[in-house]
């Protein structure tokens, strides 16, 4: 793991760019921006391993996605920044704005704030986090606690989940707990954590207190479930199992004691088809014979990259793989984080390009853009995490 670590700090390190942190070293498409989500993971990874450059430039990073904040309060996608730091351009989102680059923000301007409470920045980014944190509450629209996201909303955009996504509540419930810590804010955590679990997690026991009972009802009828629906909208539920959130909810502690044995269950199941504990950034692969293949194929506004085991649909990411490592730890399940980071490290050592963007679910062949900057940063948060068990503010 040693050269590994080293070299996914020189990934880093080579994603500086005019000051900023990007999504990759490398000029392809639109990865030469600062980007919220990926900007943030970064940043979280400098922060942890002390690394001052990464610090500095993840400071310059959230001060200009401040900066150029919706004025509803929304955080940008990317902004565009030219070799002598000015913005060219700023993104909200392409078909659809993007409700986790306001999320991952706030987490990483807490993160920051924490390490540096003396920056420059703190007064603009405490009001970001402010601004931030009203126009997610705006997203609920029915004030019910649950924030609806669209189609393509978040960072899996070319994919279908829709509505009130699992992913984009973790995240949400992450926001209100740092609030609550440095803000003295007053948010109901146990709360938020009830209607995350009786939302996502179908149950006879809880049916009526749910948003959508019906679609629950009707999705119990087909069996108990086995782990967080990825999203429901006022259709019914889309029953998969979405990894990056299941391991955020690892690392807040929000599934119970049964829920953690189930999901375990399924991710065994999942691991017998990919021969591998490493996990499918969503599952089960969706090909032209499931009812949904449509609908996959036409949620794109670039080509189509969702073909099975690829990108979203089962695609292996080492960006979501190193999270839900660190869910293991939290969870102190030390035989399952063994199997897991043996394989993680058997993936990296073995790929022409460690820290490519996903690796095809079937043939573990590096795809997509590489270096991915969040593959490296990812795999030096689950490095230091393992170490020190600390890095992460929960």
């Amino acid at each position: 793991m040693k050269n590994i670590r080293e070299n996914a700090i020189d990934v880093l390190e080579q994603s500086i760019i005019s000051g900023i942190i990007v999504a990759s070293p490398n000029k392809v498409a639109n990865y030469q921006r600062v980007w919220a989500r990926d900007g943030v993971i970064c940043g979280l990874a400098g922060l942890a391993i002390g690394h001052e450059k990464l610090s500095e430039a993840f400071e310059k990073s959230l001060a200009i996605l401040a900066e150029n904040q919706g004025p509803d309060g929304q955080i940008p996608s990317n902004v565009s920044v030219s070799s002598n730091g000015e913005v060219e351009s700023v993104s909200y989102g392409s078909l659809v704005g993007r409700v986790d680059a306001t999320t991952w923000f706030i987490i990483g301007a807490f993160h920051f704030l924490a390490q540096s409470p003396k920056s420059q920045y703190r007064k603009l980014l405490m009001t970001s986090i402010e601004k931030g944190m009203k126009v997610l509450s705006a997203w609920q629209y029915n004030a019910a606690g649950l924030i609806y996201t669209p189609q393509g909303g978040n960072w899996a955009d070319d994919f279908i989940t829709e509505g009130y996504t699992f992913y984009d509540q973790v995240l949400y419930f992450w926001c209100q707990k740092l609030c609550n810590k440095f803000f003295q804010s007053t948010y109901d955590i146990n709360e938020s954590k009830r209607k995350i679990m009786i939302n996502f997690w179908p149950d006879e026991a809880t049916l009526n207190q749910a948003v959508h009972s019906r679609a629950q009802k009707s999705l119990l009828s087909e069996g108990q479930t086995r782990f967080f629906q990825a999203s429901f909208r006022p259709s019914g539920y889309l029953d998969l199992f979405d990894s990056f959130a299941h391991s955020l909810a690892f690392l807040l502690q929000i599934p119970n004691d049964e829920q953690r044995k189930e999901i375990f269950l399924y991710q065994s199941s999942i691991s017998k088809d990919l021969s591998t504990s490493l996990l499918p950034a969503f599952w089960p692969v969706i090909d032209d014979k499931s009812p949904l293949w449509t609908e996959l194929t036409l949620g794109t506004s670039l080509e189509f990259r969702n073909r099975p085991y690829e990108y979203h649909n089962g695609g292996i990411w080492p960006m979501i793989n190193s999270w839900w490592g660190i869910g293991l730890l939290c969870l102190d399940e030390k035989e399952r984080f063994k199997s897991f980071k043996q394989d993680l490290n058997t993936l990296l050592n073995q790929a022409q390009k460690p820290f490519a963007e996903f690796f095809h679910g079937q043939t573990k062949k590096s795809q997509g853009v590489s270096p991915c900057t969040w593959s490296a940063a990812g795999i030096l948060l689950l490095d230091h995490f393992e170490r020190h068990r600390s890095g992460l503010i929960i």
